[in-house]
């Protein structure tokens, strides 16, 4: 048992990159803007050529990708004072952006205005989950999932024991949702009513994700998690902390997953650990991933692209902690950092 033990740390120190921070070097910016408020929601591109994101003020904001001009906000605010926007925007066919508030309000915008207004029950943090008939699934802090039609009618209410941060349709006819009871749900997207159950011991706040016959999802045990379609478990990986953000699937097929542990780590869809990257702060927000290369943002500032595979070419520092996931647009990287500065950055 104390061979395999040996070999395995052998193998995994292998598979670890970690190239001396003073050989990475720094990136350009090619512009910064300042937001009235902190932000932690992740940006994402319209067709526009715009970037939205929700900040703390309450206002959903448009910047221009290419200058980082702010082209439109929009307040949104129902019957309580603005909160905060930290949920991430989510655009759905036809061009509505989704996001959820801190005033327990799930807003659609489109065209510039508020064309949606749905009250739940407590906070939305959650990222909605838009079906292939347009349905819209969103966790909320009342420990529920709830289903709305494309128009905002609430189609069924399902009931956890604890805060729902994490849904998605894993196909047509199934919902995923991850809740601070420990448990993944698996529940009938017609009915709202309970498919199946794997414990975790421990919340699901990261995003689930479905590819094919494997549907993927973390807890805060620091465990990702393969299951079928059917709740069998097929594979773990221990990760080398608590994984709050959401997992992602590069093009390629390979699985990212960031801990607050410090550490980046790709594997296969098997659960095999392909290469690791520590870094000396954890991290809170899922990798952008493309076709060459890949970028995250860490607790230290620090902004990283790595190569596919697992070698930083450049960072950024941003002025305060980065949670969100950034975007890449070409040769750039577009982020935004807690207190609301919005960076486009590219290589040296």
């Amino acid at each position: 048992m104390r061979l395999v033990a040996l070999v395995t740390a052998l193998l995994d120190t292998l598979l670890v990159a970690s190239p001396a921070a003073a050989e990475v070097p720094e990136g350009r910016v090619v512009w910064t803007r300042k937001l009235p408020a902190g932000t932690a929601s992740s940006p994402v591109f319209l067709a526009t050529g715009e970037v939205v994101l929700g900040a703390r003020d309450g206002r959903l904001y448009a910047l221009d990708a290419g200058t980082g001009a702010v082209r439109w906000s929009v307040l949104l605010r129902g019957k309580r004072p603005a909160a905060a926007l930290d949920a991430s925007p989510v655009v759905a066919p036809g061009g509505t952006i989704l996001l959820g508030s801190d005033d327990g309000t799930l807003y659609g915008v489109r065209d510039r205005k508020r064309v949606l207004a749905v009250p739940l029950g407590e906070v939305v943090r959650a990222t909605v989950s838009v079906g292939p008939d347009g349905s819209i699934a969103v966790g909320c802090r009342d420990d529920k999932v709830y289903l709305l039609s494309p128009k905002g009618q609430v189609r069924w209410v399902f009931p956890t024991g604890g805060d729902v941060d994490a849904v998605t349709f894993a196909d047509a006819n199934t919902i995923l949702a991850g809740s601070d009871d420990g448990l993944l749900y698996a529940i009938d997207a017609a009915q709202g009513t309970q498919r199946w159950t794997v414990e975790v011991g421990a919340p699901v706040r990261g995003q689930p994700l479905a590819r094919g016959r494997v549907w993927l999802f973390a807890g805060l045990d620091g465990v990702v998690r393969g299951v079928s379609p059917e709740g069998k478990v097929l594979w773990r990986f221990q990760a080398s902390g608590a994984v709050a953000a959401p997992l992602a699937i590069g093009p390629e097929g390979r699985l990212y997953v960031a801990s607050r542990g410090g550490q980046l780590a790709a594997l296969d869809l098997e659960g095999r650990v392909l290469w690791r990257l520590p870094v000396p702060d954890h991290l809170e927000a899922a990798p952008a991933v493309g076709a060459d290369r890949i970028a995250f943002g860490a607790n230290d500032r620090k902004l990283r692209v790595l190569s596919k595979d697992g070698v930083p070419l450049w960072q950024h520092t941003a002025a305060a902690p980065i949670h969100t996931r950034p975007l890449l647009s070409g040769r750039r990287v577009i982020y935004a950092d807690l207190a609301g500065n919005v960076y486009a950055v590219e290589p040296p």
